[in-house]
């Protein structure tokens, strides 16, 4: 059950003193839910894979409507293969990869709208792994995106709980150079830029509330 919100509680104390009729007390509480357990099914129908009672920045191409999350939520299934993108430069705007982001978590959405927004007016980038995941309308919700490559790395430590994923490599939105972007096997755990923007690897949408 998705419970994160607020809610405004009045207490009136009846005092016997004939100075004081009453007092009211008004409360108003906004906390994050802790509803959620890995592997629990999420709100948009697919499966817990982190957790954070704290809460977590997510990044947004709009910095003021940057939010705080405390859940990631993989997609009910895979959506087929897709190229990243073309194999020749670099996006304007989208973060090269550095060893950092290898920990890092709720950029993958900010990454993914900039990479979708680049292949708009690109009709030859129809198709590709942003633009399939940020698509996504999985449980009637639209604010799937693509992993980062830090947020992908909690997918597959995590896969089990989720399940149906596979053993094939899948795309992140992280890009490490102008032809080639960061990806991760999920048969080993392997982290890699190697073959290319332009290879066909498995694309899973994820989201962050």
């Amino acid at each position: 059950m998705d419970t994160a919100g607020s809610f405004n509680s009045t207490l009136t104390i009846i005092a016997n003193d004939s100075n004081i009729a009453s007092v009211e007390l008004s409360l108003a509480v906004t906390s994050a839910s802790t509803a959620y357990s890995i592997g629990d099914e999420g709100p948009g129908g697919g499966f817990i894979f982190y957790v954070d009672p704290i809460g977590f920045p997510v990044e947004m191409l709009d910095p003021t409507e940057n939010y705080t999350a405390y859940y990631l939520e993989a997609a009910p299934s895979n959506s087929g293969t897709a190229q990243w993108g073309s194999m020749g430069g670099l996006i304007p705007d989208l973060p090269t990869f550095t060893v950092q982001d290898l920990d890092k978590i709720g950029n993958g959405r900010k990454d993914t709208l900039t990479i979708a927004a680049y292949f708009a007016d690109r009709p030859t980038e129809n198709d590709r792994a942003a633009t399939i995941a940020a698509d996504s309308t999985f449980g009637n919700r639209n604010d799937w995106f693509l992993p980062s490559i830090g947020e992908l790395n909690q997918l597959y430590l995590n896969r089990t709980a989720v399940g149906n994923m596979g053993t094939s490599s899948f795309w992140s939105s992280s890009q490490a150079t102008s032809t080639t972007a960061m990806s991760q096997n999920f048969s080993n755990g392997e982290q890699t830029d190697g073959g290319g923007k332009s290879t066909n690897r498995s694309v899973r949408a994820i989201r962050a509330f």
